[in-house]
């Protein structure tokens, strides 16, 4: 099976990238140089895969780091349920103005004080509305938790990603990859991967002794999130900026299915 068909594109034509089996057994992957002529060599899908491990290998966080992340983004839920309690009071405040105002001029049709074209046009406005806000706050109440284990999930693939492709099938590791993978290229017979958010934060602030992100390194205006701050070295506080962020970017882009297809 060819596991990376459609993931990448040509480094020096920007065409596509197709996959052939040659000799029966061995994968190659090439530029199409559709209507042009490209310099790039073939790459074999043997040497692609070497480097994704190197790249799988850039997610893993340590449990020292899993832990704080987690309580990074139970923080974050505290305070994404404060944002919400206050959204969900306006809508609460908005839904039962619309209900007086209703019962209030089914008073008024009752005395003749307006007309019953006026009377439609309002209640058909109105409660439209108040289908509105209900539905809203149907969403508000089911939120939380999936914020939350949609965040940890998506650590967990993280952490897990290098030692799921090693053991997964050829179709398993095509969906693995399409979940990490956006926009990657080949050139000189080399792969440049491109990760999806929030993988790409996660490879580049991972704790290694390289890394000098997570060595400490931290914004002067930067405010972390309050988690018994006091009592962490500092060393660890980028992890929670980061568990922050993580939090914020699953809650917009619902981007995997971890579930379905790991």
């Amino acid at each position: 099976m060819f596991v990376f068909s459609g993931m990448f594109h040509c480094g020096e034509c920007g065409r596509g990238i197709t996959a052939e089996l040659k000799k029966g057994r061995y994968i190659y992957y090439r530029c199409t140089r559709y209507k042009i002529k490209c310099q790039q060599k073939a790459i074999r899908q043997k040497d692609i895969e070497e480097a994704v491990h190197n790249l799988l290998a850039s997610l893993k966080i340590s449990e020292t780091g899993f832990k704080y992340l987690k309580l990074a983004l139970k923080q974050s839920l505290g305070d994404k349920r404060e944002w919400q309690d206050k959204i969900y009071e306006n809508l609460a405040a908005e839904r039962m103005t619309l209900k007086t105002r209703l019962d209030k001029m089914y008073e008024d049709r009752l005395d003749e004080k307006i007309s019953e074209e006026r009377y439609s046009q309002l209640s058909d406005k109105w409660n439209a509305r108040l289908e509105e806000i209900d539905k809203a706050m149907s969403k508000q109440d089911k939120a939380d938790a999936n914020y939350y284990d949609f965040g940890v999930k998506i650590l967990e693939l993280g952490r897990n990603a290098e030692n799921l492709y090693k053991t997964a099938e050829p179709l398993q590791k095509r969906r693995l990859m399409q979940y990490l993978l956006s926009n990657s290229e080949l050139l000189n017979q080399t792969p440049k991967f491109s990760l999806k958010l929030p993988f790409s934060q996660i490879a580049k602030h991972a704790p290694s002794g390289t890394c000098p992100t997570w060595q400490g390194r931290q914004d002067s205006n930067l405010r972390p999130m309050v988690l018994e701050t006091t009592t962490l070295p500092t060393e660890l506080l980028p992890y929670l900026f980061c568990g922050g962020m993580i939090a914020k970017i699953t809650e917009q882009f619902k981007l995997f299915d971890t579930t379905s297809h790991c």
